[in-house]
């Protein structure tokens, strides 16, 4: 991602955050709770009634979390595969634009090593905006999607990504 954003970027990103905070779904309370690390990666699948919830962590910072449901078509084969992510604020100040995605309780859909992009954030709203998406081979590589198993996706290989 780099070491400097620029303005016009940082602005983005900003607003980007706040589109994927409003979108309807559940609170979910987590308390005081803390993990391991400085992560929100304490949440289990088993915490949320619905698919997607949000909610502030004990450091005040904002997160959603989903489940997804997977279809990689790839080599003339399937691979069916579920994921359970959780998206924060890695800090809490205001001006602060580093994102994280993670997770201990399945696997993460993306990888965000370094903070995640804008474009990182613009394929997640689309995702919890419409709920089913379908990605390409460029898409799969670009967004950083984590795939099980895999040793390389074919030109035509394609990714369908559900949240119901």
């Amino acid at each position: 991602m780099g070491n400097t954003i620029d303005t016009a970027t940082r602005a983005n990103m900003t607003n980007l955050f706040r589109q994927i905070l409003n979108i309807e779904c559940k609170t979910l309370d987590v308390g005081n709770a803390t993990g391991l690390t400085d992560y929100i990666d304490y949440i289990k699948q088993s915490d949320l009634s619905e698919q997607i919830s949000k909610g502030v962590d004990s450091f005040g910072r904002e997160f959603i979390v989903w489940k997804t449901e997977c279809l990689l078509t790839n080599n003339n084969k399937f691979i069916v595969f579920k994921t359970f992510t959780t998206f924060f604020k890695r800090y809490a100040e205001s001006d602060s634009v580093l994102y994280h995605t993670c997770g201990h309780d399945g696997q993460n859909l993306f990888a965000t090593e370094g903070g995640c992009s804008k474009e990182q954030m613009e394929f997640l709203l689309k995702l919890l905006t419409d709920k089913n998406i379908v990605l390409n081979k460029e898409q799969i590589e670009s967004y950083r999607i984590i795939l099980p198993n895999y040793s390389k996706l074919d030109d035509d290989a394609t990714l369908q990504i559900i949240i119901k």
